[in-house]
């Protein structure tokens, strides 16, 4: 939208302060004015959008040419929505937000300048104007200095935009001139548009963008019970009369601006009575004890118990937060209503339990209220309406019911249940209804009702009591009978060396009827124990006849303390540490009975406790894992106080820490404790081999403690003895219980043979010595198997008692025997792969194919005899052999066929020579008849056997 000049006058667009606007939804508009001030990290861009007025860093500027300038707020913590303010005069239906931004454009006499601002919600573009004017020519009789500017953004036709959540409202500024290369001034001039911002020199005034909205419109208020979650809604219905605890009022509050937790300036709860009376008018800030103050908000809950006998009637609720621009918000809560009637009905003694034995009876002690109006009087009508076997007879002390005059009276009805001897078809719970009836305008009319539901839970007559041993301040809890398992019974109570020390023994009767009960003490680990009521302080001695302690009669459902005072054994050679374990018998059936056991420690005069390990609680339990993950030796660390529990003395005592490794303790139940290093150190990391304690004095050491590679799994408890410095034989001294689990590790087996690997003979039995060997931290049972792949061999797992499943412990091995069967078809040089596997074995637990250790043995046939070498091949033929035995004899007939081609050869040559010769012969005669006769050879026949050169080939 291009506007005349672009501007408008300064005050055409401002409200009065008070005044607000509606738009077309319901939620009160307020109007916001934004101000831009110095850059924030949290919003980015150049400047800053907020609603605080900027109060330091002075001006900045920046040219809009080159580059934009962006304004931003920072994200949203909710929603908000933005209305534009029509146009005036204008029937198009167009809205527009009013803008004042200082604004300097400098250049040359014929320079002019383009501004273009642009408003963007959530990143989109929701509205923009431009404005085209002459630059100003910077001179000696001209400063040119920063003018406020007035801007009606267009928004077009879209009265409204939001802002989401964790999105931002933006303003972009871009300058575009030109003329800026004439001449202008004799001293020379150059174009510039720049925007000023924050605080203005010499001018009290800002750039600002005004908007209407509703910044804190997501806030809340909502009227709870006590300890109600906000999702549980609002409680909407109370009584002005109600017992104590049921007029405690929570006030949940959710308070926030959409611009920041800066933007709230203060929040008041105001709740007025039906008379216009202001109950509540209290002021929420982080002085009170449930609310938080944020970053983001503030929020949390506001208690408060209103009086009983306030009026019934209406009451409005509501929450006024004020920002720091003066805009007030009221946030509104349904009506609230005090009800002029009310009846509540209640169990007198806050059971939600009652028991009921056979043919025994039950009182149900009941209490009726009048939470209503203080001038209502009403009748009240018991019922049960639970249906009972005919057998039971169900009682109300007053059949004919019970009268409240006024709000705030108080009954106590009783309900009696007598049951038969046989329980059987007795429901799991009844319910009981309270009616009250009024007169309202002359008419009698059921007004309000209220029902109470109790379960009951079939008893015998007797019952094992419940018994639990505590503390002497009655905070620790050392054993409990119903829950044996949920206190670790081995952990030290300590009791000092001469003298006795108190603990608390509770008796709960279970049962229905009354009952005494017997204490008898089957563990003391040689300690004194004596036994105090201890209500009264006197002392129950034991009983002549049986060598218990008795106990009062208890009541159903009663408690008796009783007060255990412990002397540890005097005599030096008797453990230190041992239990103690307590039997409680019902003297009304001797069959019922409850034990307890704990753990005593007799310590003197000096005491240690782990104050800090590496895995927290509990301390002085050390998980190895959670400390040291990883391969390697595991090392853990903890710190260790040592208190001088004497009380008597003035002069500080030395006392000797021992290294773990070297105490006897510890190495005569496992020689491997040995082999851990301990490090003993101070705060400063210097070795600490004795400290100095004066009595009551304390201190810390830290203990380092480096494991060996090899830990068994499971506990392994480890003492560290703080001994008193001294030649005397009966030192002072204490054991520091440090216990390191360790976890199991994933199975890991070995197999190695032992039997070295020789030939073997067809037909026979060799045994083959081999390990398997469990290089895990646990016990594992393990499935010895074994598989051949020979045709004719076999083989057969021995173990060590003639079963292949065989039990190793940690880190244990054990020899077992691999028979092996040759068959008599074996021949020589043939091989055989035998496999032997070891798998863990576990019903109730299964682990990867990879936790199976294999090992292959070759086995490898020998004979030494050449001669029984062919008699094997003879009568055990192999394919090699049969291809052999062929190619032999194809070699034997060739061999004689070219003997026989080779005689038949020479004699046809023979023959031929023959011939020749007689011709020759003849010749010879007549021209040589003086020559003697030649000389000639006769041939011998030849025999029919074979040349060497056949033998050969053969």
């Amino acid at each position: 939208m291009l506007m005349p000049f672009g501007m408008v006058s300064d005050n055409q667009y401002e409200l009065p302060e008070e005044s607000t606007i509606k738009a077309s939804s319901d939620v009160q508009l307020n109007l916001y004015t934004m101000y831009f001030a110095s850059q924030n990290s949290s919003a980015g861009g150049d400047g800053y959008i907020t609603t605080q007025v900027p109060e330091s860093g002075g001006q900045e500027s920046m040219s809009a040419l080159d580059n934009s300038i962006e304004f931003r707020t920072s994200p949203m913590l909710s929603s908000l929505d933005v209305a534009g303010r029509p146009n005036h005069g204008s029937g198009s239906g167009s809205y527009y937000l009013p803008l004042g931004l200082f604004m300097r454009a400098t250049g040359p006499d014929t320079s002019t300048v383009e501004w273009t601002i642009t408003l963007k919600s959530s990143g989109s573009q929701v509205g923009s104007v431009s404005w085209s004017t002459d630059a100003c020519n910077p001179g000696i009789t001209q400063s040119c200095s920063f003018d406020h500017e007035t801007f009606e953004i267009d928004l077009g036709n879209n009265q409204r935009f939001t802002i989401d959540k964790d999105e931002r409202l933006e303003l972009i500024v871009d300058a575009d001139m030109s003329g800026c290369d004439s001449g202008g001034s004799p001293f020379g001039s150059s174009c510039e548009a720049e925007v000023a911002w924050n605080e203005i020199d010499g001018d009290d005034r800002f750039s600002t963008l005004e908007i209407e909205a509703n910044a804190i419109s997501n806030s809340l208020v909502l009227l709870q019970r006590e300890g109600a979650e906000l999702a549980e809604g609002p409680e909407l219905e109370w009584y002005p009369n109600d017992i104590l605890s049921e007029r405690v009022m929570q006030f949940s509050f959710d308070v926030k601006s959409s611009f920041g937790r800066y933007d709230v300036d203060s929040v008041r709860l105001l709740m007025r009575d039906p008379d216009g009376m202001y109950r509540i008018d209290h002021v929420i800030d982080e002085d009170d004890e449930e609310i938080e103050d944020t970053s983001q908000g503030i929020f949390g809950e506001y208690l408060w118990s209103y009086p009983s006998g306030i009026p019934s009637g209406e009451y409005s609720v509501e929450l006024e937060v004020s920002d720091i621009q003066g805009n007030s918000v009221i946030i509104e809560h349904e009506p609230v209503t005090m009800e002029q009637w009310g009846v509540a009905l209640n169990h007198r003694l806050d059971r939600t339990t009652e028991y009921m034995a056979p043919g025994q009876t039950t009182p149900v002690p009941l209490q009726l209220v009048h939470r209503g109006d203080s001038t209502k009087s009403m009748d009240v009508e018991l019922e049960v309406l639970t249906n009972f076997p005919s057998s039971w007879l169900l009682e109300f002390d007053s059949p004919g019911g019970y009268t409240l005059n006024a709000g705030g009276d108080i009954l106590n009805p009783i309900l009696t249940l007598t049951a038969p001897e046989d329980l059987t078809g007795a429901p799991g719970s009844i319910d009981i209804r309270a009616v009250a009836e009024a007169e309202v305008d002359g008419v009698l009319t059921v007004v309000h009702q209220d029902t109470l539901q109790i379960d009951l839970e079939k008893i015998d007559v007797f019952q094992p009591p419940q018994v639990s041993i505590w503390s002497e301040d009655h905070d620790v809890p050392i054993a409990n009978s119903s829950r044996p398992d949920d206190i670790d019974s081995t952990i030290p109570r300590y009791v000092d060396y001469d003298q006795f020390t108190p603990f608390l023994l509770e008796i709960f009767n279970t049962g229905f009827d009354a009952d005494t009960f017997r204490i008898d003490v089957l563990q003391r680990s040689k300690a004194i124990i004596h036994v105090y009521d201890n209500d009264t302080g006197q002392r129950i001695l034991e009983d002549e006849g049986d060598g218990t302690f008795h106990t009062v009669l208890l009541d159903r459902h009663d408690t008796q303390t009783l007060r255990l005072m412990i002397k540890p054994s005097a005599d030096r050679e008797d453990p230190d540490i041992g239990p103690v374990e307590i039997e409680v018998v019902s003297s009304g059936n001797a069959s019922l009975r409850s034990t307890v056991l704990f753990t005593i420690q007799r310590t003197f005069g000096i005491r240690a406790e782990v104050s800090y390990d590496c895995d927290g609680s509990p301390l002085g339990h050390i998980t190895v894992s959670l400390c040291a993950p990883g391969p390697g030796n595991a090392q853990v660390s903890l710190r260790a106080k040592i208190t001088n529990t004497m009380t008597s003395g003035e002069s500080a005592t030395w006392w000797r820490i021992q290294n773990p490794a070297s105490l006897d303790e510890n190495t005569d139940r496992n020689a491997a404790y040995g082999q851990w290093q301990f490090r003993i150190e101070d705060s400063s990391g210097n070795a600490v081999p004795r400290v100095s304690l004066a009595p009551g004095d304390e201190t810390e050491v830290f203990v380092t403690v480096t494991l060996t590679n090899q830990v068994e799994f499971g506990n392994h408890t480890v003492y560290l003895r703080i001994v008193e410095d001294t030649t005397d034989d009966d030192a002072k001294y204490f054991d520091l219980p440090m216990v390191f689990e360790i976890d199991a590790d994933d199975p890991n087996l070995e197999i190695v043979q032992v039997t070295p690997n020789r030939l073997l003979v067809p037909g026979e039995s060799y045994p083959i010595q081999m390990k398997v060997k469990n290089l895990g931290n646990s016990p594992l049972t393990v499935l010895l198997e074994a598989e051949v792949d020979g045709t004719g061999w076999t083989v057969d797992i021995d173990g060590p008692s003639g079963s292949v499943l065989i039990v190793l412990d940690a880190f244990e091995e054990v020899t077992f025997v691999l028979d092996v069967n040759v068959p008599d078809s074996a021949n020589n040089g043939e091989t055989a792969d035998v496999l032997v596997s070891a798998t863990p074995f576990d019903t109730q637990q299964s682990w990867p194919d990879d936790a199976t250790a294999e090992k292959t043995v070759v086995m490898r046939v020998g004979i030494s005899s050449l001669i029984d070498r062919l008699v094997n091949e003879i009568t055990h033929p192999r394919l090699s052999t049969y291809v052999v035995g062929l190619v032999a004899a194809m070699l034997l007939i060739a061999g004689i066929q070219g003997a026989m081609n080779r005689r038949r050869w020479k004699a046809h040559m023979a023959y031929l020579d023959a011939i020749s010769d007689d011709s020759d012969d003849d010749l010879e005669d007549d021209e040589d008849d003086d020559l003697p006769a030649p000389v000639v050879s006769i041939e011998e026949e030849e025999d029919d056997q074979y040349e060497d050169d056949d033998i050969e080939l053969v």
